[in-house]
């Protein structure tokens, strides 16, 4: 059986209006801007999308991966919907799935990943991949190409939250063993946390 094509699409784009003047991508983490960490745990897969928005030159710059490929969100100011748009528009048709990743979660290894494609398998009803830990819902998300025009429907902030509940029936939980999928920095308090869990 042919292994299915995953595209990663990384969002990028925000403005991090809750950490003040700085931009929360390029944060220092373990001698790296966020954003790097973030595009190096996707290097397994095949194409890596980075949805660009706010201060674009810069993510571009600190992201070092010769593979990513950027897409620029020219109306990111109006929210996370048209990011999701923007990436989706940039994966080839002859891709399968697309695993939207969130460009401030810079401790979802490797192994997180792996084991939402792993589950992906459509032919079973497992079209829509999402990570659970101790019972809650967190990120990446992985959607198959039968769900891609959906999106359409999406407006503002609310990213596909919404979709989730409307395609419920295709949705499969995958159990992990990290809070890492919760661990998005968007504020001082998480960042300083997120230093700490490092130490």
């Amino acid at each position: 059986m042919t292994a299915p094509r995953i595209a990663a699409v990384i969002l990028a784009a925000g403005q991090s209006r809750r950490m003040g003047d700085q931009n929360k991508l390029l944060l220092p983490y373990r001698g790296q801007p966020l954003i790097a960490h973030c595009v190096a745990q996707a290097r397994d897969l095949s194409d890596i999308i980075i949805v660009t928005g706010h201060q674009a030159e810069k993510v571009r710059q600190a992201v070092s991966c010769k593979r990513a490929r950027f897409v620029h969100n020219a109306g990111y100011e109006d929210g996370m919907s048209g990011s999701l748009k923007a990436g989706l528009a940039a994966v080839a048709p002859d891709y399968d799935a697309m695993l939207v990743m969130l460009g401030d979660m810079p401790d979802i290894s490797r192994e997180i990943l792996s084991s939402i494609i792993a589950a992906y398998a459509p032919d079973q009803g497992r079209d829509i991949i999402i990570p659970v830990h101790q019972g809650r819902r967190g990120n990446p998300v992985l959607w198959g190409r039968a769900f891609f025009a959906a999106f359409e429907d999406i407006t503002g902030d609310q990213g596909a939250k919404s979709l989730l509940t409307t395609y419920g029936p295709h949705v499969h939980e995958v159990e992990s063993h990290s809070p890492a999928i919760f661990r998005d920095v968007d504020s001082p308090a998480a960042y300083r946390a997120l230093a700490l869990s490092s130490d």
